[in-house]
C-alpha cells in the first residue's frame, strides 16, 4: 500500500487528506451511480446514506464488512499473486453443473498447458487430473474414482466457490513429477477464524503432519499443546453410537458430546476441564453435513480459541464450550443458530 499511496501513508494528516481527495470526493460526489450519491462525509464522519430499519442494521454492519474483506483480499491478491510464466499458470474458479471448476487460459497463447491424463499434486496429496481443451473439471485419486475437484476447490474457497460474482483462483505450476496446483488470495499456513478449512488442511495450518489415523476422528487430543473438535452437526448415515445431538445454544455458546466412553474422572475428561491450566488451546472446527452436494467432503468452518465452562453426564459427557467471539448473522442460518 506504501508503494501505491506514497509517503503520505505514513502521516495521518497527510493519510486523510489523501482519502478526502479520492475515493471518498468520489463517493459522495455519486461518481459510477449516474450522480446519485450513497455516501455522505460531514465532520470527518464517512456514513451510508441507504435507509436501514434498526432490526436490519447488524445484518447490513455484516454485509459491510463482508465486502470490505473482500475487496482488501483482492488488493493482496493482486500484490501477491504471481503472474503466468514458464513453469505455471493462473486459472479461474468457474461453475459448471452445480460444480465449481477451472477455466483453463488461452492455450495459443499458453503453449506448454497440460493437455489429457496428468499426475497434480494439491496439499502434497497426489491426484490424476484430467485436462481438457478449456477447462479442468475432473481431478481423481490414483485408487479413487471419483472426481475430487469440487470438494477441494469448496474446501478452499467455501461453498460459493466459482459463483458468479467470485474471483476464486488458483495457481498450477510445473514440477519434476508433474504439476502442482494450490489457492491464491488465500493466506496459507495462516489460520482465520470463521474460515472454511479441509479435514487435510487442518493439521498444517499449525505445522503438523496429516494422518488419517490421526485426523479422521471428531476429537484429536492434546497435540502438542492443542486440542482439535472436529464437529459434524448433522450426523445422519452414521450409526446409532453417534447419534447425539452437537448444536449451538446461542451466537457465543456450543454445546458438545465427548465420545461415548468418556468419564469426567478420565484422562481426555480432566483435559478438557483443565485445557487453560495445562496451557492447552482448543480449536473448534464445525460443518453442517459430512458432504457436499455432488459428492466430497465438506471443508470445516474455524470458530476460534474455545474455553470450557461448565459439563454434566458421563459416557458421554456434555461440555459446553464459549466461543471468542459470536458467530457473525451471515453464518447462524447454517449453524443452526
Amino acid at each position: 500500500m506504501r508503494d501505491d499511496l506514497g509517503p503520505r501513508v505514513d502521516q495521518t494528516d497527510g493519510l486523510r487528506r489523501l482519502l478526502e481527495e479520492n475515493p471518498i470526493a468520489a463517493w459522495v460526489g455519486g461518481s459510477g451511480t449516474g450522480g446519485t450519491p450513497y455516501f455522505a462525509y460531514e465532520g470527518g464522519v464517512f456514513r451510508s446514506k441507504l435507509p436501514t430499519e434498526p432490526a436490519e442494521r447488524t445484518a447490513f454492519q455484516e454485509l459491510t464488512r463482508e465486502i470490505v474483506d473482500w475487496r482488501l483480499a483482492n488488493y493482496l491478491q493482486r500484490h501477491e499473486r504471481q503472474p503466468d510464466d514458464e513453469v505455471g499458470f493462473v486459472c479461474k474458479v468457474s461453475h459448471s453443473g452445480g460444480k465449481p471448476i477451472l477455466r483453463l487460459p488461452d492455450r495459443e497463447s499458453h503453449p506448454d498447458l497440460p493437455s489429457g491424463p496428468t499426475p497434480l499434486e494439491i496439499d502434497g496429496i497426489p491426484f490424476d487430473a484430467d485436462f481438457v481443451k478449456v477447462a479442468l473439471n475432473v481431478v481423481r485419486q490414483p485408487d479413487n474414482a471419483q472426481n475430487q475437484l469440487p470438494g477441494i476447490l469448496r474446501g478452499w474457497f467455501g461453498p460459493e466457490a466459482g459463483l458468479p460474482g467470485t474471483r476464486h483462483e488458483v495457481r498450477l505450476e510445473k514440477t519434476e513429477a508433474g504439476w502442482r496446483m494450490k489457492p491464491l488470495g488465500r493466506r496459507e499456513g495462516q489460520l482465520q477464524i470463521w474460515r472454511r478449512y479441509s479435514r487435510e488442511e487442518i493439521p498444517k495450518l499449525f505445522g503438523f503432519p496429516f494422518s488419517v489415523a490421526v485426523w479422521n476422528v471428531g476429537f484429536v487430543a492434546s497435540f502438542q499443546g492443542h486440542l482439535f473438535l472436529l464437529v459434524t452437526v448433522d450426523k445422519s448415515g452414521k450409526g446409532t453410537d453417534f447419534q447425539y445431538l452437537d448444536r449451538f445454544l446461542s451466537p457465543d455458546v456450543f454445546e458438545w458430546k465427548s465420545q461415548n466412553r468418556t468419564t469426567q474422572a478420565s484422562n481426555h475428561g480432566q483435559l478438557i476441564r483443565d485445557h487453560k491450566v495445562r496451557g492447552v488451546a482448543v480449536h473448534l472446527f464445525i460443518r453442517k453435513s459430512g458432504k457436499i452436494p455432488g459428492g466430497g467432503a465438506s471443508p470445516f468452518l474455524y470458530c476460534g480459541n474455545v474455553a470450557f465452562t461448565d459439563w454434566e453426564g458421563e459416557t458421554p459427557i456434555t461440555v459446553h464450550w464459549r466461543l471468542p467471539e459470536a458467530v457473525p448473522e451471515r453464518l447462524r442460518a447454517e449453524l443452526g443458530i
